[in-house]
């Protein structure tokens, strides 16, 4: 904080865009993408268990709000690229779990069956739009998988 004459205590700039930033990403999930073109900021959906890049309306939206009268261009482009150092991950960090299949209601392990929560921690950017249900039956399938494998005990 720099001091004024009057007594007043002042936030510097590189201050203000460190508060705002830190503000955002404690409201929501960011993970960045960094390209020399053009950095990715992704936004973690709760409701689908992804991330996805909402062109940063949402940091937009947040810093004005936050910073209100004192909202300039500048501070937010500061703020959007102090968010995108922070959260920085590799493009290859997401969508790596073989075994993981992310549905609309959690992600299902496919080697075990055992169904979670969704979470930020486990980065995915596509997801199977529709609810997992471990009662469910599929007769077709299952025919299909009979006929195939006549010769054995159970095939699927």
């Amino acid at each position: 904080m720099t001091k004024k004459r009057e007594g007043i205590v002042r936030e510097t700039q590189s201050e203000k865009v460190e508060r705002v930033c830190n503000q955002i990403i404690a409201r929501h999930h960011y993970k960045s993408i960094l390209n020399i073109k053009h950095d990715e900021i992704l936004i973690y959906d709760v409701l689908k268990g992804i991330y996805y890049d909402d062109e940063c309306v949402s940091i937009r939206t947040l810093s004005m709000e936050i910073l209100g009268s004192q909202w300039t261009v500048h501070l937010q482009n500061e703020i959007i690229t102090k968010v995108a150092q922070k959260t920085a991950v590799k493009r290859s960090e997401f969508d790596v779990y073989p075994n993981l299949l992310c549905c609309a209601n959690g992600i299902v392990d496919m080697d075990t069956l055992e169904f979670s929560s969704h979470t930020p921690k486990t980065l995915f950017r596509r997801y199977v739009n529709t609810n997992y249900d471990p009662d469910a039956t599929c007769p077709a399938f299952e025919n299909i998988c009979i006929r195939l494998c006549s010769h054995r005990k159970k095939c699927y």
